[in-house]
């Protein structure tokens, strides 16, 4: 969206005072629901629960992976679908790594358990050539490199109950959507690097109490804090970008479930999250217009929980984007299921409100029983075209204009005028079907495709008892931004296909896998691009 907060103060108005009253609730209701219903199915489970503090720390078992692989592809940078959904590991023209992992997982027997993990890259990656404007108003030609050696994960966990509690970097996806096969979670997907963070909240969904088993309830609240500052500084245009440093992250989500042993079962709730804190410091035609240094405060931490509108010319704390999300399944006599799910993405009170026509993530997932060649199959359509339309008016930002009224639009999907671009290291922190601002071989921070439409399908399935494997293709055509809509759209195809072989081997598994992937259009490039991998992995118990 252009202004963070600034309309969030008045999109109320364009409601209906039902509706305002249901917001309002809301925002009290996001806090306090979640720890009530905390408590209650805490002290359900204490009455109900025998204590045995020895469950869940007997044969507990680290699982060892290693491996190699490479990618070669004959464009600038990997194809779309090989640079994706890898938590940000590689979307170079080509590397090789070599990765070392090591989870234990955690149980959910018992009144407590914890787990662990870590997992690091190591390698080469080929160099990323790109023009940059730099602070001294000169234009030259900059590479990019990532570090021979990454940390991708190092975290801690611990349950106690049905309370959750995560420090560190860990890579988890959708809390709704598959990341295997899905286009990508428009909220938090499995696209980008892991953002260190710490997390509380349930370990999964929980039955809520006086229910009947009826209605359960997941949620989980997350601080972190994103480690891209020289990044930024190597990477960012100076001529006409949002230059920032130093911000935290925020993540949340509530998700309602009723009974899934029933046939019919519905997911519904809301993710939210967010930039807050830092300095932003505003590019115009070469020169610093504008700078921000917000810091960051212990009240920031609740500021960003629940926004709360300040007094005169003040905007909410951090900026903030999500989507409302609904997942309904059925399981039919012979064990097939098929689920429809939506994510309709807001950036302020217009999306929250639906006023951005039929923008989301609209699929459909089947899972199969009985067949060896097909597990899984996702269709999905997504749009992101209206984006609450490209006019965003606010009177308080005009003294003296005559025209009062508000206009709630110009949401610019995962770009910030304050905070620049939803992103970590490039690649969107959301669906990575927008595409990423690591793409972008100027310099510029921000997305400049997010006004687009398309299609994705996915599947797998085996081939044989030790052979699988993942198909995946998309389309899509983009129109610009909001804001700055294109004469002459851009269209792209990509398409992969995946084949994996393991086996055991001693006693571990073996696996190898092979992919390859194109694109083709004006937006992405004319692409091809293959990767072979081979790993090797054990379990070791203590």
């Amino acid at each position: 969206m252009l202004f963070p907060s600034k309309k969030n103060r008045n999109f109320t108005e364009t409601f209906s005072s039902t509706f305002r009253i249901a917001m309002s609730n809301y925002r009290i209701c996001q806090i306090f629901i979640p720890l009530l219903l905390c408590f209650l199915t805490s002290t359900q489970e204490a009455l109900a629960q025998e204590i045995n503090t020895e469950q869940g720390r007997k044969n507990d078992t680290v699982r060892i992976e290693g491996s190699v692989s490479g990618i070669a592809s004959s464009y600038r940078y990997a194809p779309y679908m090989l640079g994706s959904w890898n938590d940000g590991k590689t979307s170079e023209r080509s590397s090789f790594h070599a990765e070392l992992k090591a989870h234990k997982k955690m149980g959910n027997e018992g009144r407590w358990s914890y787990g662990f993990g870590i997992d690091v890259l190591g390698g080469y990656n080929h160099t990323i050539d790109y023009r940059h404007y730099n602070p001294s108003g000169e234009w030259i030609e900059n590479t990019w490199r990532p570090g021979a050696v990454r940390l991708i994960e190092l975290y801690g966990e611990a349950r106690w109950r049905s309370l959750y509690l995560s420090a560190g970097p860990r890579s988890f996806g959708s809390v709704l959507l598959d990341d295997e096969l899905s286009s990508g979670d428009f909220t938090h997907s499995n696209n980008a690097r892991p953002i260190p963070q710490v997390l509380v909240g349930f370990n999964d969904f929980q039955t809520i109490p006086l229910t009947k088993n009826w209605l359960q309830i997941n949620w989980a609240v997350s601080y972190g804090r994103f480690f891209q500052n020289s990044y930024l500084t190597t990477q960012s245009n100076f001529l006409w970008s949002i230059y920032t440093q130093n911000l935290n992250y925020h993540y949340k989500y509530i998700h309602f479930r009723t009974n899934p042993e029933k046939p019919f079962s519905v997911t519904f709730g809301m993710q939210a999250t967010g930039c807050i804190g830092g300095s932003s410091y505003i590019y115009l035609k070469g020169k610093l217009r504008e700078e921000h240094h917000r810091g960051f405060r212990l009240k920031d931490v609740f500021k960003i929980l629940l926004p709360f509108e300040g007094s005169g010319d003040e905007y909410y704390a951090g900026n903030s984007l999500g989507s409302w999300d609904l997942k309904a399944r059925y399981r039919f006599g012979n064990d097939w299921q098929l689920s429809g799910y939506f994510e309709w993405p807001f950036e302020d009170g217009s999306g929250i409100g639906k006023l951005n026509g039929f923008d989301g993530i609209w699929g459909l997932e089947l899972k199969p029983s009985g067949l060896k060649w097909l597990k899984r199959l996702v269709v999905e359509y997504l749009d992101f075209t209206n984006q609450s339309g490209p006019i965003h008016y606010a009177p308080q930002l005009t003294p003296g204009s005559t025209i009062t009224t508000d206009n709630s639009g110009a949401d610019n999907y995962y770009n910030n005028s304050y905070y620049g671009a939803f992103s970590y290291f490039g690649m969107s922190l959301g669906s990575p079907f927008i595409m990423s601002p690591f793409y972008n071989l100027d310099g510029s921070w921000e997305y400049l495709w997010n006004r687009t439409r398309g299609f994705h399908v996915a599947a797998n399935g085996n081939i044989s008892g030790c052979l699988g494997y993942i198909v995946k293709l998309s389309g899509q055509t983009a129109y610009g931004t909001g804001n700055f809509i294109v004469k002459h759209p851009r269209k792209n195809f990509s398409a992969m296909v995946e084949i994996k072989w393991h086996r055991n081997v001693g006693s571990g598994n073996l696996g190898i896998r092979g992919r390859i992937a194109i694109d083709r259009g004006k937006l992405r490039g004319n692409n091809l691009g293959a990767e072979l991998g081979v790993s090797y992995s054990t379990n070791f118990s203590y």
